[in-house]
């Protein structure tokens, strides 16, 4: 007997769409910053970003 109950099936599944790699950072940096220009030291996306790494470590307020 030369069989087997495998069977080989071949899949031709298409492409994955591709996505535009942005980084969090490039993103945060397309929004408008609110805050009057006086006392401003640091970017907006700058503390949105250690925000967002901060809340990902676990931090709670």
């Amino acid at each position: 007997m030369d069989y087997t109950t495998w069977t080989i099936t071949t899949r031709t599944e298409p492409e994955p769409a591709l996505v535009p790699s942005t980084t969090l950072y490039q993103t945060l940096q397309a929004l408008s910053d609110p805050r009057r220009k006086q006392g401003k030291r640091y970017e907006l996306a700058v503390i949105l970003s250690l925000l967002v790494l901060a809340k990902l470590a676990g931090k709670r307020p």
